[in-house]
């Protein structure tokens, strides 16, 4: 998807990415590069990444505001089911890219629009993606997959929404008046944070290709705070035996005198 994805940040200036792992919300907040990754790599796993600096990802942490944005975009692929499933929610064409079995048997049982990664084209880009959308298989296959889930709930004694529109009507008016968050922004599109912790990112896996380089200078700095604590206990050890040689010559001095 490296390739994929460079290609769109650099054709489509309205492109938005939405990641949607706990990882890239880390690294969105904090500038924190997915572990084994760097600038160089075409994938959004760096802070000094196009998508980032130029703010074109969000992160949602609520399913209700993501839906609710994707409902405002014209299409919507990439290989994460569910960004898929919350575009198709929202009534936005979407195309899975599957990359693995879980995903292409989700895609091929609900009959999502989807086409393997190791066949896409060398310059596909979305508007070819956007050809290969057709929701007729999907459509047509709702009602007899809804119909089974459906009896599978009754089977088991189990009501949904749908018996009850009262009920669901109610629960909707409650999402539409809850206080939910927006969408995250990266840290990084600002330069004057992302240039410095772009430094400090560096530094760190600088020291990191060093065999064994944070393990030494771990080991570093606790062989100079233990000399640190030795030093000082040696001074603390040095001030008081002064103390009492002074506190001693006072006494000897006084008693000289008085003599």
């Amino acid at each position: 998807m490296g390739p994929v994805t460079a290609r769109h940040v650099e054709r489509f200036p309205n492109l938005r990415l939405i990641p949607q792992d706990s990882l890239s919300l880390r690294l969105m907040l904090w500038g924190n590069a997915l572990p084994g990754f760097d600038a160089e790599t075409d994938m959004p796993f760096h802070g000094s990444h196009p998508a980032f600096r130029r703010d074109l990802a969000r992160f949602f942490v609520d399913p209700s505001p993501w839906i609710e944005y994707m409902g405002t975009i014209d299409f919507a692929f990439g290989d994460r089911i569910h960004g898929n499933v919350a575009a198709i929610l929202a009534g936005t064409p979407a195309l899975l890219i599957a990359h693995d079995s879980r995903t292409l048997e989700l895609a091929r049982y609900h009959q999502i629009p989807h086409v393997l990664a190791s066949e896409l084209g060398p310059d596909e880009d979305a508007v070819d993606f956007y050809e290969r959308a057709d929701f007729t298989a999907f459509n047509a296959g709702q009602p007899e997959r809804w119909a089974t889930f459906e009896a599978y709930l009754a089977k088991n004694g189990l009501q949904h929404s749908l018996d009850d529109p009262e009920q669901l009507a109610r629960y909707d008016a409650r999402v539409a008046a809850a206080a939910l968050p927006g969408p995250v922004h990266a840290v990084t599109r600002d330069p004057r944070v992302g240039e410095p912790l772009d430094r400090v990112d560096w530094l760190y896996r600088e020291l990191g290709r060093q065999p064994g380089g944070l393990r030494r200078l771990k080991q570093t700095r606790t062989e100079d705070a233990e000399r640190i604590a030795a030093l000082e206990a040696q001074v603390a050890e040095l001030s008081a035996r002064l103390a009492a040689t002074e506190q001693r010559s006072g006494g000897f001095l006084r008693r000289r005198r008085r003599g």
